[in-house]
Protein backbone atom coordinates (compact mmCIF):
# COMPACT_ATOMS: atom_id res chain seq x y z
CA UNK A 1 0.00 0.00 0.00
CA UNK A 2 1.39 3.38 -0.96
CA UNK A 3 0.61 6.78 0.49
CA UNK A 4 0.92 10.11 -1.27
CA UNK A 5 1.56 13.22 0.78
CA UNK A 6 -0.57 16.22 -0.12
CA UNK A 7 1.08 19.64 0.20
CA UNK A 8 -0.05 21.82 3.10
CA UNK A 9 -0.60 25.50 2.45
CA UNK A 10 -0.61 27.92 5.39
CA UNK A 11 -3.05 30.77 4.99
CA UNK A 12 -1.21 34.05 5.61
CA UNK A 13 -2.51 36.22 8.46
CA UNK A 14 -4.60 39.27 7.63
CA UNK A 15 -2.32 42.32 7.62
CA UNK A 16 -4.80 45.08 8.42
CA UNK A 17 -6.58 44.33 11.70
CA UNK A 18 -8.29 47.69 12.22
CA UNK A 19 -8.25 51.23 10.82
CA UNK A 20 -9.46 54.64 11.97
CA UNK A 21 -9.45 58.09 10.41
CA UNK A 22 -9.85 61.59 11.83
CA UNK A 23 -10.19 63.15 8.38
CA UNK A 24 -6.51 64.12 8.28
CA UNK A 25 -4.65 61.09 9.58
CA UNK A 26 -5.24 57.43 8.85
CA UNK A 27 -4.45 55.00 11.66
CA UNK A 28 -3.57 51.38 10.87
CA UNK A 29 -3.47 48.50 13.32
CA UNK A 30 -1.23 46.01 11.53
CA UNK A 31 -0.31 42.39 12.10
CA UNK A 32 3.09 42.34 13.80
CA UNK A 33 5.89 41.34 11.44
CA UNK A 34 9.37 41.31 13.05
CA UNK A 35 11.65 44.05 11.74
CA UNK A 36 8.94 46.03 9.94
CA UNK A 37 8.88 48.96 12.38
CA UNK A 38 11.92 50.68 10.86
CA UNK A 39 10.63 50.00 7.35
CA UNK A 40 7.30 51.66 8.15
CA UNK A 41 9.09 54.68 9.61
CA UNK A 42 11.31 55.03 6.56
CA UNK A 43 8.21 54.97 4.35
CA UNK A 44 6.60 57.93 6.13
CA UNK A 45 4.49 56.27 8.84
CA UNK A 46 4.78 57.13 12.53
CA UNK A 47 3.68 55.35 15.70
CA UNK A 48 0.83 56.72 17.83
CA UNK A 49 1.34 55.20 21.29
CA UNK A 50 -2.04 56.29 22.66
CA UNK A 51 -4.03 54.43 19.99
CA UNK A 52 -1.33 51.82 19.28
CA UNK A 53 -1.57 52.45 15.57
CA UNK A 54 0.72 53.43 12.71
CA UNK A 55 -0.39 56.77 11.24
CA UNK A 56 -0.26 58.05 7.69
CA UNK A 57 -1.00 61.50 6.34
CA UNK A 58 -3.33 60.26 3.63
CA UNK A 59 -7.05 59.90 3.13
CA UNK A 60 -7.43 57.79 0.02
CA UNK A 61 -8.25 54.06 0.10
CA UNK A 62 -6.49 53.05 -3.10
CA UNK A 63 -3.40 55.08 -2.30
CA UNK A 64 -3.13 53.47 1.14
CA UNK A 65 -3.69 49.99 -0.24
CA UNK A 66 -0.97 50.48 -2.85
CA UNK A 67 1.35 51.78 -0.13
CA UNK A 68 0.75 48.71 2.05
CA UNK A 69 1.35 46.32 -0.84
CA UNK A 70 4.62 48.09 -1.67
CA UNK A 71 5.89 48.17 1.94
CA UNK A 72 4.94 44.55 2.69
CA UNK A 73 5.97 43.08 -0.66
CA UNK A 74 7.40 39.61 -0.07
CA UNK A 75 5.97 39.28 3.45
CA UNK A 76 3.68 36.37 4.40
CA UNK A 77 0.54 38.50 4.93
CA UNK A 78 -2.88 38.77 3.30
CA UNK A 79 -4.49 41.98 1.97
CA UNK A 80 -7.94 40.54 1.26
CA UNK A 81 -9.86 42.42 3.98
CA UNK A 82 -7.81 45.61 3.74
CA UNK A 83 -10.00 47.47 1.18
CA UNK A 84 -13.18 46.93 3.22
CA UNK A 85 -11.51 47.97 6.49
CA UNK A 86 -10.03 51.10 4.90
CA UNK A 87 -13.30 52.13 3.26
CA UNK A 88 -15.20 51.73 6.53
CA UNK A 89 -12.68 53.90 8.39
CA UNK A 90 -12.69 56.68 5.81
CA UNK A 91 -16.47 56.63 5.45
CA UNK A 92 -16.89 57.39 9.17
CA UNK A 93 -14.05 59.67 10.29
CA UNK A 94 -13.74 60.34 14.00
CA UNK A 95 -12.58 63.94 14.56
CA UNK A 96 -9.99 64.39 17.31
CA UNK A 97 -9.53 60.60 17.62
CA UNK A 98 -5.75 61.00 17.56
CA UNK A 99 -5.20 64.67 18.37
CA UNK A 100 -6.82 64.55 21.81
CA UNK A 101 -3.97 62.30 23.01
CA UNK A 102 -1.04 64.34 21.66
CA UNK A 103 -0.71 66.46 24.86
CA UNK A 104 0.07 69.67 22.95
CA UNK A 105 1.39 72.44 25.23
CA UNK A 106 2.53 76.00 24.51
CA UNK A 107 4.96 77.71 26.91
CA UNK A 108 5.77 81.45 26.68
CA UNK A 109 9.54 81.90 26.82
CA UNK A 110 11.22 84.57 28.92
CA UNK A 111 13.70 85.18 26.09
CA UNK A 112 10.86 85.73 23.60
CA UNK A 113 8.76 83.46 21.45
CA UNK A 114 7.15 80.22 22.59
CA UNK A 115 8.07 76.59 23.16
CA UNK A 116 5.68 73.98 21.77
CA UNK A 117 5.78 70.39 22.98
CA UNK A 118 3.72 67.38 21.90
CA UNK A 119 3.89 63.63 21.45
CA UNK A 120 5.49 63.00 18.08
CA UNK A 121 3.17 63.66 15.18
CA UNK A 122 4.40 64.26 11.65
CA UNK A 123 1.70 66.83 10.89
CA UNK A 124 2.55 68.82 14.02
CA UNK A 125 6.20 68.75 12.99
CA UNK A 126 5.19 70.06 9.56
CA UNK A 127 3.28 72.91 11.21
CA UNK A 128 6.28 73.83 13.39
CA UNK A 129 8.59 73.88 10.38
CA UNK A 130 6.14 76.08 8.48
CA UNK A 131 6.37 78.54 11.38
CA UNK A 132 10.16 78.53 11.13
CA UNK A 133 10.51 76.67 14.42
CA UNK A 134 13.72 75.10 15.69
CA UNK A 135 13.64 71.80 17.58
CA UNK A 136 15.40 71.83 20.95
CA UNK A 137 16.26 68.17 21.54
CA UNK A 138 17.13 68.30 25.29
CA UNK A 139 13.81 70.03 26.03
CA UNK A 140 11.87 67.89 23.53
CA UNK A 141 10.13 71.08 22.35
CA UNK A 142 10.02 73.40 19.34
CA UNK A 143 11.11 77.01 19.78
CA UNK A 144 8.81 79.18 17.68
CA UNK A 145 8.79 82.94 17.22
CA UNK A 146 5.39 84.58 17.04
CA UNK A 147 2.19 84.88 19.00
CA UNK A 148 -0.01 82.15 20.42
CA UNK A 149 -2.74 82.83 17.86
CA UNK A 150 -0.32 82.18 15.00
CA UNK A 151 0.71 78.86 16.54
CA UNK A 152 -2.88 77.78 17.21
CA UNK A 153 -3.90 78.62 13.64
CA UNK A 154 -1.01 76.59 12.21
CA UNK A 155 -1.83 73.61 14.39
CA UNK A 156 -5.49 73.75 13.39
CA UNK A 157 -4.97 74.32 9.67
CA UNK A 158 -2.00 72.01 9.09
CA UNK A 159 -2.40 69.35 11.80
CA UNK A 160 -6.15 69.39 12.45
CA UNK A 161 -5.74 70.12 16.19
CA UNK A 162 -8.53 72.13 17.79
CA UNK A 163 -7.80 74.74 20.42
CA UNK A 164 -9.56 72.67 23.09
CA UNK A 165 -6.74 70.13 22.86
CA UNK A 166 -3.93 72.67 23.31
CA UNK A 167 -2.93 73.79 26.79
CA UNK A 168 -1.48 77.32 26.79
CA UNK A 169 0.65 78.13 29.85
CA UNK A 170 0.55 81.70 31.14
CA UNK A 171 3.76 81.81 33.17
CA UNK A 172 6.91 82.50 31.14
CA UNK A 173 9.69 79.92 31.41
CA UNK A 174 13.27 79.61 30.27
CA UNK A 175 13.75 76.92 27.65
CA UNK A 176 16.38 75.22 29.77
CA UNK A 177 13.82 74.87 32.59
CA UNK A 178 11.85 72.46 30.44
CA UNK A 179 14.94 70.28 30.27
CA UNK A 180 15.33 70.23 34.03
CA UNK A 181 11.67 69.62 34.73
CA UNK A 182 11.60 66.55 32.51
CA UNK A 183 14.55 64.98 34.27
CA UNK A 184 13.29 65.45 37.80
CA UNK A 185 11.18 62.82 39.51
CA UNK A 186 8.86 65.23 41.32
CA UNK A 187 6.08 63.72 43.36
CA UNK A 188 2.67 65.35 43.47
CA UNK A 189 1.08 65.56 46.89
CA UNK A 190 -2.66 65.87 47.41
CA UNK A 191 -3.81 66.17 51.05
CA UNK A 192 -6.13 63.43 52.20
CA UNK A 193 -9.65 63.95 53.48
CA UNK A 194 -11.60 61.99 56.04
CA UNK A 195 -14.59 60.24 54.48
CA UNK A 196 -17.98 61.62 55.40
CA UNK A 197 -20.71 59.24 56.44
CA UNK A 198 -23.42 58.77 53.81
CA UNK A 199 -26.85 60.21 54.48
CA UNK A 200 -28.22 56.74 55.25
CA UNK A 201 -29.29 53.51 53.64
CA UNK A 202 -32.82 54.79 53.14
CA UNK A 203 -31.58 57.77 51.08
CA UNK A 204 -29.34 55.45 49.08
CA UNK A 205 -32.20 53.07 48.31
CA UNK A 206 -34.48 55.95 47.33
CA UNK A 207 -31.84 57.39 44.99
CA UNK A 208 -31.22 53.94 43.52
CA UNK A 209 -34.90 53.44 42.79
CA UNK A 210 -35.16 56.91 41.24
CA UNK A 211 -32.17 56.21 38.96
CA UNK A 212 -33.25 52.61 38.20
CA UNK A 213 -30.03 51.18 39.62
CA UNK A 214 -29.45 47.44 39.79
CA UNK A 215 -28.32 45.76 43.00
CA UNK A 216 -24.64 45.72 42.04
CA UNK A 217 -24.84 49.40 41.10
CA UNK A 218 -26.28 50.27 44.50
CA UNK A 219 -23.34 48.41 46.02
CA UNK A 220 -20.99 50.53 43.90
CA UNK A 221 -22.66 53.76 45.02
CA UNK A 222 -22.47 52.62 48.63
CA UNK A 223 -18.74 51.99 48.20
CA UNK A 224 -18.13 55.47 46.76
CA UNK A 225 -20.13 57.19 49.49
CA UNK A 226 -18.08 55.48 52.16
CA UNK A 227 -14.76 56.81 50.84
CA UNK A 228 -13.18 60.23 50.41
CA UNK A 229 -11.38 58.78 47.38
CA UNK A 230 -12.06 55.60 45.44
CA UNK A 231 -11.65 53.91 42.07
CA UNK A 232 -14.71 52.52 40.28
CA UNK A 233 -13.38 49.89 37.87
CA UNK A 234 -16.44 48.05 36.56
CA UNK A 235 -16.21 46.62 33.06
CA UNK A 236 -17.61 48.44 30.04
CA UNK A 237 -21.39 48.42 29.85
CA UNK A 238 -22.07 47.92 33.56
CA UNK A 239 -23.19 51.49 34.19
CA UNK A 240 -20.24 53.24 35.80
CA UNK A 241 -21.53 56.65 34.70
CA UNK A 242 -24.95 56.16 36.29
CA UNK A 243 -23.38 55.00 39.57
CA UNK A 244 -21.04 57.99 39.56
CA UNK A 245 -23.83 60.50 38.93
CA UNK A 246 -25.93 59.17 41.81
CA UNK A 247 -22.99 58.87 44.22
CA UNK A 248 -21.64 62.32 43.36
CA UNK A 249 -24.98 64.01 44.00
CA UNK A 250 -25.54 62.21 47.28
CA UNK A 251 -21.99 63.02 48.43
CA UNK A 252 -22.12 66.66 47.30
CA UNK A 253 -25.56 67.41 48.70
CA UNK A 254 -26.37 70.90 47.43
CA UNK A 255 -22.74 71.47 46.43
CA UNK A 256 -21.20 71.58 42.99
CA UNK A 257 -19.85 68.49 41.16
CA UNK A 258 -16.99 68.51 38.63
CA UNK A 259 -16.86 65.80 35.95
CA UNK A 260 -13.49 65.48 34.20
CA UNK A 261 -13.48 63.42 31.00
CA UNK A 262 -12.16 63.27 27.41
CA UNK A 263 -13.67 65.91 25.13
CA UNK A 264 -15.56 63.31 23.10
CA UNK A 265 -17.50 62.16 26.19
CA UNK A 266 -18.75 65.52 27.45
CA UNK A 267 -22.12 65.21 25.72
CA UNK A 268 -22.52 61.66 27.04
CA UNK A 269 -22.06 62.87 30.61
CA UNK A 270 -24.49 65.74 30.12
CA UNK A 271 -27.07 63.28 28.81
CA UNK A 272 -26.47 60.87 31.71
CA UNK A 273 -26.90 63.63 34.30
CA UNK A 274 -30.17 64.81 32.77
CA UNK A 275 -31.50 61.23 32.62
CA UNK A 276 -31.22 61.03 36.42
CA UNK A 277 -31.78 64.69 37.29
CA UNK A 278 -33.76 66.31 34.44
CA UNK A 279 -33.75 69.78 36.04
CA UNK A 280 -30.02 69.85 36.78
CA UNK A 281 -28.09 72.91 35.61
CA UNK A 282 -25.04 71.64 33.70
CA UNK A 283 -22.21 73.79 32.38
CA UNK A 284 -19.23 72.89 30.20
CA UNK A 285 -15.82 74.47 30.56
CA UNK A 286 -14.73 76.11 27.33
CA UNK A 287 -18.09 75.58 25.65
CA UNK A 288 -19.23 78.43 23.43
CA UNK A 289 -22.64 78.24 25.09
CA UNK A 290 -21.36 79.27 28.51
CA UNK A 291 -18.79 81.61 30.02
CA UNK A 292 -16.52 80.69 32.92
CA UNK A 293 -18.33 83.18 35.17
CA UNK A 294 -21.64 81.43 34.49
CA UNK A 295 -20.30 78.19 35.96
CA UNK A 296 -20.94 79.66 39.43
CA UNK A 297 -24.64 79.12 38.81
CA UNK A 298 -24.27 75.48 37.71
CA UNK A 299 -24.80 72.41 39.87
CA UNK A 300 -22.68 70.27 37.56
CA UNK A 301 -19.58 71.30 35.61
CA UNK A 302 -18.11 69.11 32.85
CA UNK A 303 -14.56 69.73 31.66
CA UNK A 304 -12.24 67.85 29.33
CA UNK A 305 -8.59 67.39 30.27
CA UNK A 306 -7.30 70.08 27.94
CA UNK A 307 -9.65 72.74 29.38
CA UNK A 308 -8.60 72.33 33.00
CA UNK A 309 -6.37 75.40 32.80
CA UNK A 310 -9.42 77.64 33.18
CA UNK A 311 -10.41 75.93 36.44
CA UNK A 312 -6.85 76.04 37.75
CA UNK A 313 -6.98 79.83 37.40
CA UNK A 314 -10.41 80.01 39.10
CA UNK A 315 -9.81 78.89 42.71
CA UNK A 316 -12.94 80.68 43.92
CA UNK A 317 -15.12 78.18 42.02
CA UNK A 318 -15.71 75.55 44.71
CA UNK A 319 -16.56 71.89 44.19
CA UNK A 320 -17.59 69.19 46.63
CA UNK A 321 -16.95 66.14 44.42
CA UNK A 322 -14.58 65.40 41.53
CA UNK A 323 -15.20 62.44 39.20
CA UNK A 324 -12.49 61.60 36.66
CA UNK A 325 -13.74 59.46 33.78
CA UNK A 326 -11.32 57.36 31.69
CA UNK A 327 -8.82 58.07 34.45
CA UNK A 328 -6.12 55.93 32.83
CA UNK A 329 -5.47 58.94 30.56
CA UNK A 330 -3.76 60.49 33.60
CA UNK A 331 -1.29 57.67 34.26
CA UNK A 332 1.68 59.80 33.12
CA UNK A 333 2.22 62.24 35.99
CA UNK A 334 4.61 64.43 33.95
CA UNK A 335 1.90 65.32 31.41
CA UNK A 336 0.35 68.78 31.69
CA UNK A 337 -3.20 67.49 31.97
CA UNK A 338 -2.21 65.22 34.89
CA UNK A 339 -0.57 68.06 36.80
CA UNK A 340 -3.61 70.28 36.25
CA UNK A 341 -5.85 67.49 37.51
CA UNK A 342 -3.79 67.26 40.71
CA UNK A 343 -3.98 71.02 41.25
CA UNK A 344 -7.77 70.99 40.92
CA UNK A 345 -8.15 67.81 42.99
CA UNK A 346 -6.25 69.38 45.89
CA UNK A 347 -9.17 71.80 46.36
CA UNK A 348 -11.94 69.17 46.36
CA UNK A 349 -12.72 67.00 49.42
CA UNK A 350 -14.19 63.99 47.59
CA UNK A 351 -12.62 62.60 44.41
CA UNK A 352 -13.34 59.44 42.47
CA UNK A 353 -11.62 57.93 39.44
CA UNK A 354 -13.64 55.89 36.95
CA UNK A 355 -11.94 53.53 34.53
CA UNK A 356 -12.43 50.00 33.31
CA UNK A 357 -8.69 49.70 32.60
CA UNK A 358 -6.77 51.12 35.57
CA UNK A 359 -3.70 49.11 34.52
CA UNK A 360 -2.74 49.38 30.84
CA UNK A 361 0.86 48.15 30.87
CA UNK A 362 2.50 48.11 34.30
CA UNK A 363 1.18 47.74 37.84
CA UNK A 364 2.89 50.97 38.95
CA UNK A 365 0.53 52.97 36.70
CA UNK A 366 -2.11 52.56 39.37
CA UNK A 367 0.05 54.64 41.72
CA UNK A 368 -0.84 57.95 40.01
CA UNK A 369 -4.56 57.18 40.20
CA UNK A 370 -4.28 56.28 43.88
CA UNK A 371 -2.48 59.53 44.61
CA UNK A 372 -5.15 61.45 42.71
CA UNK A 373 -7.79 60.05 45.08
CA UNK A 374 -5.54 61.04 48.03
CA UNK A 375 -5.73 57.59 49.59
CA UNK A 376 -3.39 57.19 52.53
CA UNK A 377 -3.62 53.39 52.39
CA UNK A 378 -4.39 50.78 49.78
CA UNK A 379 -6.86 48.00 50.50
CA UNK A 380 -6.38 45.00 48.24
CA UNK A 381 -8.85 42.12 48.35
CA UNK A 382 -7.09 38.92 47.37
CA UNK A 383 -9.65 36.20 46.76
CA UNK A 384 -10.50 33.17 44.71
CA UNK A 385 -10.56 35.14 41.46
CA UNK A 386 -6.87 35.92 41.97
CA UNK A 387 -6.16 32.23 42.57
CA UNK A 388 -7.86 31.33 39.29
CA UNK A 389 -6.10 33.87 37.11
CA UNK A 390 -2.80 33.89 38.99
CA UNK A 391 -1.70 35.96 41.97
CA UNK A 392 1.71 37.28 40.80
CA UNK A 393 0.23 40.50 39.24
CA UNK A 394 -1.33 41.38 42.60
CA UNK A 395 1.94 40.73 44.40
CA UNK A 396 3.82 42.84 41.85
CA UNK A 397 1.33 45.68 42.36
CA UNK A 398 1.88 45.62 46.12
CA UNK A 399 5.64 45.53 45.69
CA UNK A 400 5.53 48.47 43.25
CA UNK A 401 3.73 50.80 45.66
CA UNK A 402 5.81 53.32 47.65
CA UNK A 403 7.35 51.90 50.79
CA UNK A 404 5.65 54.50 53.02
CA UNK A 405 2.13 53.68 51.76
CA UNK A 406 0.33 51.33 54.18
CA UNK A 407 -1.22 48.30 52.52
CA UNK A 408 -3.96 46.12 53.93
CA UNK A 409 -4.30 42.78 52.12
CA UNK A 410 -7.58 41.00 52.79
CA UNK A 411 -6.75 37.31 52.46
CA UNK A 412 -9.66 35.12 51.38
CA UNK A 413 -7.87 31.84 50.75
CA UNK A 414 -4.96 29.88 52.21
CA UNK A 415 -3.16 29.70 48.85
CA UNK A 416 -3.16 33.48 48.57
CA UNK A 417 -1.74 33.82 52.08
CA UNK A 418 1.08 31.42 51.28
CA UNK A 419 1.99 33.31 48.07
CA UNK A 420 1.91 36.70 49.79
CA UNK A 421 3.98 35.35 52.64
CA UNK A 422 6.75 34.42 50.20
CA UNK A 423 6.87 37.92 48.69
CA UNK A 424 10.07 39.89 49.13
CA UNK A 425 8.36 42.89 50.68
CA UNK A 426 6.95 42.84 54.20
CA UNK A 427 3.73 44.79 54.77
Amino acid sequence: MSFSAAPVFLRPPELLQHAASDGVRLGLQLFSVPGMGRTLSRQGAWWHAGRRMWLLAMNDTQHCLSWLEYVYAGQHVDFEAAPVVLQAAMAAPQPDFFTQLLDVQIFPLAQGGHAVSFSYDALCVRAMRALGGRFHKPAAAWQVWGGVRRILDALRNMAGIGEEFVFVHERAVVLEQLVGAAAQEQTIQVPGAAPHAPDGEAALRAAGAHASLRDYQIAGVRHLLGQSGACLGDDMGLGKSRQTVVAARLAAGAGRVLILCPATLRINWEREIHMVYPDAVVGMVGDDRIDIDMLYGCQWVIANYERLGGLVREPALKFEVLAVDEAHYLKEYKAGRTRNAFVVAARIPRRYVITGTPLLNREIELHTLLRLTALSAVIVAVGLADDKFGLPPVVKLLCALPARMPVCAIIKSRACAICLGKAARVW
